[in-house]
């Protein structure tokens, strides 16, 4: 009795270890996730400060980033009609116009088929779909 009673203990026990493991280890993908969520709230609503790191360089630059030369994008990269998307908030839009100072001035459909003003962006911002 005394020996299958260590058995199931046993067994028990290695069951309880394996299913720690695997909670660390979800736990861990989730702590991924959560800093993805941070990021892209921080990008989608940035402070004053950030405001005008981003008026300054045409992106979020922080003490952390290193500034780094990326491929330029102008308004002539794109024509009114393209379709972009504003990442940090996921927002597919069309090009509605392209004002003097460069500005993409976009818009989104709703289901309905109403026209829905989204705003200006400069070319860095978005990207073509």
């Amino acid at each position: 009795m005394g020996e299958f009673f260590s058995i199931i203990v046993s067994l028990v026990g290695i069951a309880f270890g394996i299913l720690q493991i695997i909670l660390f280890f979800k736990i861990w993908g989730m702590c991924n996730n959560v800093a993805e969520m941070k990021d892209r709230l921080v990008r989608a609503y940035p402070t004053e400060e950030e405001k005008k790191s981003i008026a300054l360089y045409g992106k979020l630059h922080t003490p952390n980033t290193e500034l780094k030369e990326e491929n330029v994008v102008s308004s002539e990269d794109f024509k009114v009609g393209d379709g972009v998307i504003y990442e940090p908030m996921n927002r597919r839009m069309i090009i509605k116009t392209i004002d003097g100072n460069g500005l993409l001035r976009c818009v989104s459909y709703q289901p309905n088929g109403k026209e829905e003003y989204e705003g200006a962006y400069k070319p860095e911002q978005v990207k073509k779909l």
